[in-house]
């Protein structure tokens, strides 16, 4: 019996400088998530379709993939996002980004003005993350600058 492969390792990165991107498990995946490091600011885009298995096992591993960087705020944009998700999974995405980003100080969402619902925040909150969401680039670069220069 072989060992389980490593979720790491399922995902494929293609390394640019300060962006990094990964892919799907499997090159047919319809989702990529996208980093770049800038302004003392990681900057994450998801987008494409992804049942809300993959959507927590992806903020998993981007949580743990940020914990070695120097950045402590992050925006996490969901504009891309193609798949909508019921009320119950807009909590359990707020308690995985409370658990998976602890180590950011302050972490934003952006999604698209329509998704806009504040349940993954109040959830994120709960358990003590400084988290907000938002349906504005400008509004949510705002908020985390204003901690970041604090």
């Amino acid at each position: 019996m072989g060992t389980a492969p490593n979720p790491m390792q399922q995902h494929a990165r293609q390394h640019d400088g300060a962006q990094q991107q990964w892919l799907g498990p499997r090159a047919a995946d319809p989702f990529k998530i996208e980093t770049e490091h800038a302004g003392g600011c990681v900057f994450a885009r998801v987008s494409g379709l992804l049942s809300i298995d993959k959507f927590i096992s992806t903020l998993h591993i981007l949580g743990i993939e940020s914990e070695g960087w120097p950045e402590e705020v992050m925006l996490i944009d969901l504009r891309g996002l193609v798949t909508v998700y019921p009320r119950a999974d807009l909590l359990h995405i707020g308690q995985e980004i409370a658990c998976s980003f602890i180590h950011m100080r302050r972490l934003a969402l952006l999604v698209l003005p329509e998704r806009l619902t504040r349940i993954s925040e109040r959830s994120a909150r709960r358990t003590g993350m400084d988290m907000s969401v938002f349906d504005s680039e400008v509004k949510a670069l705002g908020w985390l600058s204003l901690e970041a220069g604090a």
